[in-house]
């Protein structure tokens, strides 16, 4: 009693004000027994055949299922690719079309792994079974049992996601769990976002993840109560492109101190989270694989180092400047002194200036200036 529900697929919210069970008043009623409710404020007529009850925003009503079919062995024709169906859950009715995801056709007693686009949302949970029958005849086709309750629209399905679906069919809620983790690449994904993908528990989802966490199996970024994760996997995989790049940013620009942050971030990993990238760069000073200061990243081993040339000439202009310390020399003093071309300096300025050796400012035409 008082319990607060959703009315689904409309997303109507109401409150439990009294429960019959047989015509008795109750104040719980269990899975199994027929029940009545009275829902203040809401007209029956806006409640329909088929209409689900639940906690709000446990379900989230679907277009598209994937699902495992199963074909009556009694069939006089295949079934082919887009064949209009009425899709039978619980006590609902739905019209919608079959995309094959195995081949083009189905044949009486075989199955294959579909997806359904349905011209209404469903609200369905991994495992429930269904019912098909032709939308024109109305007979009994097949029936099935669902996989996925929010997939992406599949045209070209690829054999790995093929492979990901068989694996569904036999899985427990933890592989469930982690094969949608594996698809979410880019992204943190919490608890509740994971339980209306599921159609899980929220409270499941977290003891799950809770699990997958002392195992070792996923990056926690959120902490309690959002529980914020990624794949370990994956989050290992970004790790090991972002010590990559650091690498080989050294040995292209080995007079920079180290690179950038936000150009790593816009480089390697656009799409993913700034916490995730965050996170990466604090696990790898924690593990003294790189040093970050500020807005630039090193490796920890790093120093900017200089050719016996480089030094010589790296000598030559620091003592230029500090025999003019108030009247700075310009480029092309600075090339007499060295006797070479400033082309050939400017990236040993540029180490000093990391160094902080020398100090850089420009011109209002975008000449640089040293000090």
């Amino acid at each position: 009693l008082n319990d607060r529900v959703e009315i689904l697929p409309a997303g109507t919210i109401a409150r439990i004000k009294r429960i019959q069970v047989h015509k008795k008043d109750v104040a719980v009623c269990n899975i199994g027994e027929r029940a009545a409710l009275n829902l203040p404020g809401i007209d029956k007529d806006q409640v329909k055949r088929g209409d689900l009850l639940a906690t709000p925003e446990h379900y989230r009503p679907s277009f598209m299922l994937n699902a495992r079919l199963h074909l009556m062995p009694g069939l006089k024709r295949p079934i082919e690719n887009r064949f209009r169906i009425r899709f039978h859950l619980g006590s609902s009715e739905i019209i919608g079309r079959l995309s094959l995801l195995e081949g083009d056709v189905i044949n009486p007693g075989e199955s294959s792994l579909i997806q359904f686009r349905l011209e209404s949302q469903a609200m369905a949970d991994v495992g429930d079974k269904f019912v098909l029958r032709s939308f024109s005849e109305g007979r009994v086709i097949g029936g099935g049992v669902i996989l996925e309750t929010h997939p992406k629209k599949m045209r070209h399905v690829k054999k790995e996601e093929l492979r990901r679906l068989r694996r569904l069919e036999s899985a427990e809620p933890r592989e469930i769990v982690r094969q949608y983790l594996e698809k979410v690449v880019h992204f943190i994904a919490d608890a509740e976002t994971i339980a209306h993908a599921t159609a899980f528990l929220q409270t499941d989802i977290i003891d799950i993840l809770a699990a997958q966490h002392r195992d070792n199996e996923i990056k926690v970024i959120d902490p309690d109560p959002r529980w914020g994760v990624v794949l370990m996997s994956r989050y290992a995989e970004l790790k090991e492109l972002i010590i990559n790049y650091i690498d080989l940013f050294h040995k292209k620009k080995p007079n920079l101190q180290g690179a950038r942050r936000s150009d790593m971030k816009s480089r390697l990993m656009p799409k993913a989270h700034q916490k995730v990238f965050d996170a990466i760069l604090v696990d790898l000073a924690a593990e003294n694989e790189a040093i970050v200061s500020g807005e630039i990243v090193r490796k920890a081993d790093f120093q900017i180092k200089f050719s016996p040339e480089q030094e010589e000439c790296r000598d030559k202009i620091n003592n230029l400047f500090l025999a003019n310390l108030f009247t700075p020399p310009n480029q092309d003093a600075i090339c007499d002194e060295v006797d070479t071309n400033w082309k050939s300096v400017e990236s040993i300025f540029t180490g000093m200036v990391e160094l902080g050796i020398l100090t850089r400012s420009f011109t209002p035409e975008g000449k640089p200036i040293y000090y």
